[in-house]
């Protein structure tokens, strides 16, 4: 299995409300969006294995309170559901940006509880979304 995570950020404030976070940067993304703020990690390839993040993982624990699963799209990954696992047995709370183009995904996560919080970056309104993203998937969301 290829590296899913791009980078990761191991300290944050900001990214999940009233919760002391790191952030999973997942490679890649299915839409090329002219704004977008990570074309490095959107076009980039993974650069850290599932275990080495299980492993800064459980060297942060007691010191963190949550994880924020980013990118690129975490969505477009299979790891998720494994990483996602391993982030609640640790008791961390897992927050999702998204794109929403996987909408089964997100709701497996919700259905089995491995998601706490959803942040859904809406692109445009259809009659915009291919000049946004670059793709048509806005029949997905």
């Amino acid at each position: 299995m290829a590296n899913p995570i791009y980078n990761i950020t191991p300290f944050s404030l900001l990214d999940y409300p009233d919760k002391i976070s790191c952030i999973l940067w997942f490679a890649g993304c299915n839409m090329r969006c002219g704004y977008c703020y990570n074309p490095e990690i959107v076009t980039g390839q993974g650069r850290i294995a599932i275990e080495e993040v299980k492993q800064f993982l459980s060297s942060r624990t007691g010191l963190l309170d949550a994880v924020v699963f980013s990118g690129g799209e975490c969505t477009s990954h299979k790891s998720i559901f494994e990483l996602a696992g391993m982030a609640k047995d640790m008791g961390l709370s897992v927050k999702i940006d998204t794109n929403g183009s996987h909408p089964a995904v997100i709701k497996w996560l919700i259905d089995e509880k491995l998601v706490d919080y959803i942040a859904l970056d809406f692109k445009a309104l259809p009659s915009q979304f291919l000049k946004i993203t670059g793709k048509k998937l806005v029949s997905a969301l």
